[in-house]
């Protein structure tokens, strides 16, 4: 479990590993325990996720936040999203809408917007932490979301672009954690029940991820209002 500060200052713990079983694996998606951070700062609060995959994160965050939706352009993804919410809703944990759709064609107003656009850059068409924060700049500056908005990028210490992404956009940072992580049992096992499955016959390529299945992610509280990419 990850133990945070909530933005009003009472503790809050949320283990999305327990909470929620993944569908996609490492590093198709981001760990469990980023999930979990962001969760535990997410208590209360209208929250939109950009780029969802199939919902490992959305499903935790939905049983803590206020509202929440879940932007996604696969249609295949979204129809997985729309069972997995009915299945949250049903159990009592949680809802949350699922928009299938780029997240440029509609400006839905909410407290905190987070994303990684590593994990799928063809999904987000590969925009930059800079680009997405500039779209939401724009819609804030239209009056369609509200003044207050964060943004909570996510950053993997493995990849080059997105440790130079942190790097230049920190300044502006009001809060980061590092988040540690470790999935290579959950990823042996995936692996071997879908070996087994036949899902993944005659290749086994999918075992060659265990690079992937334990590090350190930056998560980022970056309040859109005060980003001023023009300053890099």
């Amino acid at each position: 479990a990850v133990h945070m500060t909530m933005l009003g200052g009472q503790p809050a713990t949320v283990d999305c590993g327990q909470l929620v079983a993944p569908v996609d694996s490492l590093p198709q998606r981001s760990p469990q325990a980023v999930h979990s951070a962001l969760a535990a700062r997410f208590h209360g609060l209208d929250v939109v996720e950009i780029g969802t995959l199939s919902g490992d994160g959305m499903n935790c965050f939905a049983q803590v936040a206020r509202t929440a939706v879940a932007i996604e352009v696969d249609p295949r993804s979204c129809g997985l999203l729309r069972k997995r919410v009915g299945s949250l809703v049903a159990r009592g944990r949680g809802n949350y809408s699922v928009v299938c759709d780029k997240y440029q064609n509609g400006a839905i107003d909410a407290d905190v917007y987070t994303w990684w656009r590593e994990h799928a850059p063809r999904r987000l068409h590969m925009l930059t932490n800079d680009g997405i924060l500039r779209d939401l700049q724009q819609l804030q500056h239209r009056g369609q979301l509200r003044p207050s908005a964060r943004a909570y990028p996510l950053f993997d210490h493995k990849l080059p672009s997105d440790m130079a992404s942190w790097a230049s956009l920190r300044p502006w940072a009001t809060w980061h954690a590092n988040v540690s992580f470790n999935e290579c049992a959950e990823s042996r096992w995936a692996a071997m029940r879908s070996f087994v499955s036949g899902i993944l016959w005659p290749s086994t390529k999918h075992w060659g991820d265990s690079g992937r299945c334990s590090g350190r992610f930056t998560v980022a509280e970056i309040p859109i209002a005060q980003w001023n990419g023009a300053l890099r």
